[in-house]
């Protein structure tokens, strides 16, 4: 007896909202390479957000952004859709990183920096939780360190701890307290170790047993669906 065939996996669907012809036209070769659907979605249309449920979606961060966040973050259909936000700087990528941005696109955009950000996170677009230790995830972190507080931006997170670009190097073991906030989620503060430093960049692990940990984990399994 001949067994059933597997059904059919369902192709990821990427929404491109609000962009020119110049700029879709280089985002859809790109993430067609990865084998993920593209569809445009003009910016008088965002409403599809609340009828339409995407798994990636990619939008300028410009004025008009934040509507559009809001809306998606709001929107249990699209709560857990991977963001990437076209961004001329840092800076203006970081206004929007309380929606939880999960990859910064250099806009203009250009083909070799759009493939790496796909490569970097589309195992997430498809649900590919497992093949994940870090979450790529956009966030601004304040860091309480000697006596000083910097600012960081966090790039990567786990239910153990994250990566942050830095400006000021600090050294392996030192003990250190980050307060950062996560899209639908109360202001979390956590002491942590630095692990690892190289330049503009810091590994940190987070105190085992802190509450704002398990906190963490429960946001973790809830944006990645576990539970």
């Amino acid at each position: 007896m001949s067994s059933a065939p597997a059904p059919a996996r369902k192709t990821a669907r990427v929404a491109l909202i609000g962009l020119e012809d110049s700029s879709t036209a280089v985002l859809a070769d790109c993430f067609n390479r990865f084998g993920l659907d593209t569809h445009f979605v003009a910016g008088a249309q965002v409403e599809r957000m609340f009828t339409e449920r995407f798994d990636a979606g990619v939008l300028r961060l410009d004025e008009s952004a934040q509507q559009v966040l809001e809306i998606i973050r709001g929107v249990p259909a699209n709560f857990r859709m991977v963001i990437y936000g076209l961004a001329t700087t840092t800076a203006q990528a970081l206004r929007y990183a309380r929606y939880g941005i999960n990859a910064i696109i250099q806009d203009p955009v250009e083909e070799r920096d759009v493939l790496r950000a796909i490569r970097l996170t589309h195992l997430l677009v498809v649900h590919e939780f497992r093949k994940y230790i870090r979450i790529p995830l956009i966030t601004t972190v304040e860091v309480q360190a000697e006596g000083q507080k910097l600012m960081a931006m966090g790039e990567e997170l786990s239910s153990g701890g994250m990566s942050l670009q830095l400006g000021s190097k600090l050294p392996p073991g030192l003990l250190v307290e980050l307060a950062f906030t996560l899209p639908n989620a109360a202001p979390m503060r956590i002491p942590a170790s630095v692990r690892w430093a190289r330049e503009g960049q810091i590994g940190v692990r987070f105190k085992e047993h802190d509450p704002n940990r398990r906190r963490l984990k429960q946001w973790l399994d809830q944006y990645l669906g576990i539970v």
